[in-house]
């Protein structure tokens, strides 16, 4: 949870909107006011000078807010500040900073190298850009930075003038719609306009003259209001829907019928800010401009800040600490979430694990009639080391020929004319004829004893013989049933060197 002050000094009071946040919860928790003396000479006990009356002012604000905020926002008046829209090639987007201070060189009644420049975002149409700049020299920003030192305040964000109040967008849902509204900061000696058009600023201006000067500046307010709604109209937008009215001039009676027929018929209402403790309904449009300063912190989009470059925000270590509270809530938060998502991804993993052993079983029991979910052994299983049911033949073709090499020895001359070795793939049986040439029967006859010793042969017959053509020697022909239990001893390689050979 954070607390922001919203801090309007004004001539003759300062006036503070303290805004709680939680998460997506956001309240108005305080409206708070202090007086702001005039300085005199003479006078015992009385400020001389409008840092002093300052000072004493904050202070007493400052106790009424009770625990320290978490963060301030302040705003340079309008009245120090240039603020005017200005139209890029959207190709500069992310050099605006440094392409800003020539664009504004020309047209600042100081030198650009002397001021803070800022921007926000206004719209993009096509290849351009529209941007809000501002402008304020060094030393107004300076000093406002000062005065707040004095009394212990270091303000997060420095906004500009009549711009500040498109803060009461976070704070007035109508706000965000397409409108255009009119936003009026009516004071004793100024006047604030801001319209919105979709949330955004589109214009910003500060008239140096306020009801204070009624009727006698009357011609200048009605000529400058005229202006600024001419100038809008002018980059092609509709006539603003809604006007609402903020500030001492709110409180005026008569000012709205003064100021309805200045609007083209669009409706005027005293701005609708929450309610909350320190402000009824008839004081509380004076805290409009210190609302919108507390609220520019709910903007989600880039916005004007004047603390820039020697002035930037740096948070002390005392603010750091103050905050200790909330970091432990987070990292607290971050452990019980990091050990949630372990444990959540053990439990999957480990779900997991238990399917792909059940799948395992279910292949090994399919293919080799063993159910394992061991993956070693399954993996001797599939390289037919061990298993009840091997889906390779037990005794195959090379097996069969190393056999009957074997049988045949190596004193006997023996031709091998015809060999046949049928056995199906995944079949038990099968078949073997062997016919050959060699000296005489006698020879044969070893042979054939050594083949019906071999346990994978059976019903082995000993065909006809006859005379070799040409040769003292005779022909004779073998045939028996593979049948085999058990896989030979012998090894293939040997099948296949004898083969080769």
């Amino acid at each position: 949870m954070a607390r922001i002050l919203g801090l309007d000094v004004g001539t003759t009071a300062v006036r503070g909107v303290v805004l709680r946040t939680a998460l997506r919860k956001v309240e108005v928790e305080r409206y708070v006011e202090a007086p702001l003396a005039q300085p005199t000479e003479g006078e015992e006990g009385a400020p001389t000078t409008r840092g002093e009356a300052l000072a004493t002012a904050l202070r007493e604000l400052l106790a009424s807010v009770g625990r320290a905020p978490d963060g301030v926002v302040v705003a340079v008046p309008g009245e120090d500040a240039s603020l005017r829209p200005i139209e890029l090639p959207a190709a500069v987007q992310k050099r605006i900073g440094e392409v800003l201070p020539f664009e504004l060189e020309a047209l600042l009644p100081f030198p650009a190298e002397d001021a803070v420049i800022d921007h926000q975002p206004i719209a993009r149409e096509g290849t351009k850009l529209r941007i809000l700049a501002a402008a304020t020299p060094k030393t107004r920003v300076a000093s406002l930075l000062s005065e707040l030192t004095e009394v212990g305040l270091s303000p997060q964000e420095v906004a500009v003038g009549a711009a500040a109040l498109d803060g009461l967008v976070g704070l007035v849902p109508e706000l965000a719609g397409p409108g255009p509204y009119v936003l009026l900061d009516v004071g004793a000696n100024h006047l604030d306009v801001c319209i919105l058009r979709d949330g955004r600023t589109e214009i910003a201006r500060t008239v140096a003259t306020g009801v204070a000067g009624l009727p006698r500046n009357e011609g200048e307010l009605t000529r400058a209001l005229v202006q600024t709604l001419a100038s809008f109209r002018a980059s092609g937008a509709i006539a603003p829907v809604k006007a609402f009215v903020c500030g001492g001039g709110a409180l005026v009676e008569g000012l709205l019928p003064w100021l309805a027929p200045r609007f083209e018929g669009a409706e005027l209402t005293v701005l609708p800010l929450p309610a909350a403790p320190g402000a009824d309904d008839a004081t509380r449009p004076l805290f409009g401009r210190a609302a919108a300063l507390a609220g520019r912190t709910l903007l989600r989009d880039k916005r004007l800040d004047l603390r820039q470059g020697e002035f930037a925000h740096r948070r002390a270590m005392g603010a750091l600490r103050a905050q200790a509270p909330l970091v432990a809530v987070c990292a607290g938060a971050v452990l019980c979430a990091f050990v949630f998502s372990t444990w959540a991804s053990y439990r999957m993993l480990d779900a997991r694990r238990v399917a792909l052993a059940t799948e395992l079983e279910r292949v090994t029991r399919e293919a080799f009639g063993e159910a394992t979910s061991d993956p070693a052994r399954a993996r001797r299983l599939l390289e037919g080391r061990t298993g009840a049911q091997d889906p390779l033949p037990r005794f195959d073709a090379f097996d069969a020929l190393d056999a009957v090499t074997t049988a045949i020895p190596t004193e006997i001359v023996h031709d091998m004319r015809r060999l046949e070795i049928e056995i199906g793939a995944g079949e038990h049986e099968g078949k073997l004829a062997l016919e050959g040439t060699l000296t005489n029967i006698s020879e044969r006859d070893r042979i054939v004893e050594a083949l019906r010793a071999h346990a994978c042969f059976h019903d082995l017959e000993a065909k006809r013989t006859s005379p070799a053509v040409g040769q003292d020697r005779i022909n004779y022909t073998v045939e028996a049933v593979v049948h085999c239990g058990q896989r030979a001893a012998t090894k293939r390689s040997g099948a296949r060197r004898r083969a080769g050979d």
